[in-house]
């Protein structure tokens, strides 16, 4: 009879969903706003916000406008690098974002000659003060 009881009252809390684990005390869960939209919040209360971590200030290709004079840039930019044949394939690949006249150069070059050759000959084009560097240098393995 004892062990009829136990195995019922497990089933029972079984079926009704009763966990007796442990919960995390900074664990996260769901809840609606005001505005009946879900919303993270800590089990303190705290809305959960990663939003500070998740901005990224850099420029990119796509904020690039599409006016003429940024295009242009641009493109001559582009075109003096693709020229030089002794740059690597990284080189010739570079980002090139120009916003009003000033220009952002991204990405892996495969030495430091290269990162100067690149960003001379936006310097030439864009105007010695006008160019920013963001260019790394990535050793190819060979």
């Amino acid at each position: 009879m004892k062990m009829k009881t136990v195995l019922l009252g497990m089933t029972f809390l079984t079926f009704t969903g009763f966990s007796c684990a442990d919960t995390d005390a900074d664990s996260v869960s769901t809840v609606p706003n005001a505005n009946n939209q879900a919303m993270e919040t800590n089990t303190d209360g705290a809305k959960a916000d990663n939003s500070r971590q998740n901005q990224n200030l850099d420029l990119t290709a796509d904020q690039q406008p599409s006016n003429e004079k940024d295009s242009q840039m641009t493109s001559q930019i582009r075109n003096a690098i693709m020229k030089d044949k002794n740059l690597s394939t990284y080189a010739h690949n570079v980002k090139i974002i120009t916003v009003d006249g000033n220009v952002t150069l991204k990405g892996p070059v495969r030495t430091a000659a290269e990162r100067t050759k690149v960003f001379n000959s936006a310097r030439l084009i864009a105007g010695s003060t006008k160019v920013r560097n963001e260019m790394d240098v990535t050793p190819g393995v060979r």
